[in-house]
């Protein structure tokens, strides 16, 4: 069936002839939800599509139910000031420290969203152990980041350059760009960023890097389970 004969979604499934089969599915949509299988559905589909592992799938879970109630209201607080998703934010959060405000790693990043000294310098935050400050900081360093992207981009390059910036930092995301150039590449294209930002690992391209190698595989990790964190949460937003 042509969805421009039927132009209401539901018969791009069903054939009109047949009303009987989409009430029969409505009522099992209905009863479906009641028994939670829908969302089991969606977490099963979310796994697969979003090659997310079963473990890692489990964790959130388990931090999702015990943990991000308590925080909750900070990333819905900034939400609104800064225009971003709350999900999205504590998607990031997740990445960055599972939700761990104590969380202190090798390179001295530190607090729920992991921010460097020099960016809380750069953010204004006095204490990046304060979880309160922390949240604030990750909206507005995001949000920062956004606007620097072009704008004619689509908004899913816009989110998955700035998400990779927040990751690897500005000098070496302008490294990987102008190297995109020099390769024939798209600059501002996730599609061949996300193969041009793990080369700055390589002493190949040392020469052309002026802030110097970087782990440039860990931005395109850092993007993907964002995302992938970020469209669980939405599925799951209205639980609590």
């Amino acid at each position: 069936v042509s969805q421009s004969r039927y132009k209401h979604p539901r018969y791009y499934f069903f054939h009109g002839s047949h009303p009987k089969l989409q009430s029969d599915f409505s009522k099992w949509i209905q009863q479906a939800h009641q028994k939670n299988i829908v969302l089991q559905i969606k977490k099963r589909i979310s796994g697969q599509q979003l090659s997310l592992k079963e473990a890692d799938f489990n964790n959130l879970e388990n931090a999702r139910n015990s943990v991000l109630p308590e925080i909750k209201n900070l990333f819905l607080k900034y939400s609104q000031k800064f225009y971003l998703p709350w999900e999205l934010m504590a998607a990031v959060a997740y990445q960055e420290s599972h939700w761990n405000n104590e969380a202190i790693s090798f390179t001295g990043v530190k607090g729920l969203m992991q921010i460097t000294n020099e960016t809380a310098e750069f953010l204004g935050i006095d204490d990046r152990m304060d979880m309160d400050q922390s949240i604030f900081g990750g909206f507005k360093y995001l949000r920062l980041l956004i606007e620097r992207t072009p704008q004619f981009l689509p908004i899913h390059d816009r989110l998955a350059l700035a998400l990779a910036t927040y990751n690897i930092g500005s000098g070496h995301m302008i490294d990987a760009q102008k190297l995109a150039i020099h390769l024939g590449k798209n600059p501002h294209s996730w599609h061949d960023l996300k193969n041009v930002l793990p080369l700055l690992a390589s002493d190949e391209y040392l020469p052309f890097l002026k802030y110097g190698k970087a782990r440039g595989y860990e931005p395109v990790h850092f993007v993907h389970s964002v995302l992938t964190y970020f469209e669980i949460l939405k599925y799951n937003s209205d639980d609590f």
